[in-house]
């Protein structure tokens, strides 16, 4: 019928060529909904790098579990940083390298 949504093409990603790629939404039956495609896993290749203050510490992918959460549907927060001690001005630098890409619209800091 006019509302089956069955036949509604998802929408995809541009690849940096910009030719189409994988879908970005799924359509989800049960609810009736598109929804957001669930995230690639990380691959073994993964390397999450933070320099504070000059102090480079990479996290493989099990390490970077440890200091990663999702705290809401949304948001995920990563601590790079819970040292009282530390006052002044922090010098942040973060690297992601393998195969695992990451989009942020927000970085705080307390």
């Amino acid at each position: 019928g006019g509302n089956d949504e069955s036949f509604r093409a998802p929408p995809v990603r541009a690849n940096t060529n910009n030719t189409m790629t994988e879908p970005i939404a799924v359509y989800d039956h049960e609810s009736g909904r598109m929804l957001k495609r669930q995230p690639e896993p990380f691959c073994d290749q993964f390397r999450f790098d933070v320099s504070i203050n000059g102090n480079v510490r990479t996290y493989n992918k099990t390490e970077f579990d440890k200091i990663h959460a999702v705290t809401q549907r949304v948001v995920e927060v990563i601590t790079l940083l819970d040292d009282p001690s530390v006052t002044g001005d922090v010098n942040v630098a973060v690297q992601v390298r393998g195969c695992k890409q990451f989009q942020y619209s927000h970085i705080y800091w307390s």
